[in-house]
């Protein structure tokens, strides 16, 4: 559900009813999941894939896993190749939340929970299980506290938007070609088509987008634009460096990490 005001809206903005009407509108939707395994999460996205599917025939999935146990960890949204959304909110059960990050449920609206069934969640009690049946609680409303959630998104229009774009593209492409999926094949814009256009947004920020991407998951050479970048920038600094991540941890060989 991506608005809780009240009954009426919920249903009428949770994500699949959303893309159903957009669909319906004629808008093409691309989904590019995670084929996840059994041994990860007790329900595949093949799932998904089937149910969005459908949904409408405007609608085309395609679950890529490249036969690893991990996924590519890319969360982005693309609007007809012009914004694009990236960061860290995933599309997901336990990921909505308010700014007053409850830890109990406070009421909802007109006798409906904000938090209905495995969206009161909270993976240091219980991880997910029983996905299929999506409003069965996993937790003790009343005993148990959900954990509050915040993450980070950002928005971006004109070229960075068509590279977020070409990225997708490319990912899709291969990911049809590999999985036999019957599905469309997307064309990348190019850039001069946007000479013509006018930002509506006050302010710029020029920026660039960087990636990693490998023969798994793109079908080309590895492209370690972040690595790169974040060595580059590193070495450069003069007075000072800010990092912040959830996971600061070192591939290298025989190179522990130590506070």
């Amino acid at each position: 559900y991506l608005k809780r005001d009240n009954v009426g809206l919920m249903e009428k903005y949770r994500l699949d009813n959303l893309l159903q009407r957009k669909a319906e509108e004629g808008v093409e939707i691309f989904i590019l999941l995670w084929n996840n395994p059994m041994l990860v999460n007790c329900v595949a996205n093949v799932y998904s894939e089937r149910e969005l599917e459908k949904r409408h025939t405007n609608i085309h999935v395609i679950c890529h896993s490249g036969k690893l146990l991990f996924s590519h960890h890319q969360k982005i949204v693309v609007i007809d190749q012009k914004i694009a959304f990236i960061g860290g909110i995933d599309l997901a059960f336990g990921r909505w939340d308010t700014e007053k990050y409850q830890l109990f449920e406070e009421g909802g609206y007109k006798f409906m929970t904000l938090f209905p069934g495995k969206d009161y969640y909270n993976p240091s009690i219980i991880d997910f299980e029983d996905l299929a049946n999506p409003f069965k609680d996993l937790l003790k409303r009343n005993a148990q506290p959900r954990m509050p959630w915040h993450d980070i998104h950002i928005m971006l229009n004109r070229e960075a938007a068509v590279d977020v774009a070409k990225n997708f593209i490319e990912r899709w492409n291969f990911a049809k070609l590999e999985t036999g999926k019957n599905a469309p094949s997307l064309v990348k814009q190019i850039y001069e088509s946007l000479k013509k256009e006018k930002s509506s947004k006050k302010g710029k920020c020029n920026c660039q987008i960087v990636r990693s991407v490998g023969p798994w998951s793109i079908g080309m050479e590895i492209e370690k634009s972040i690595a790169t970048a974040y060595i580059d920038l590193i070495t450069s600094a003069n007075h000072f460096i800010f990092i912040e991540n959830q996971f600061f941890i070192s591939s290298q060989p025989n190179q522990g990490v130590h506070n």
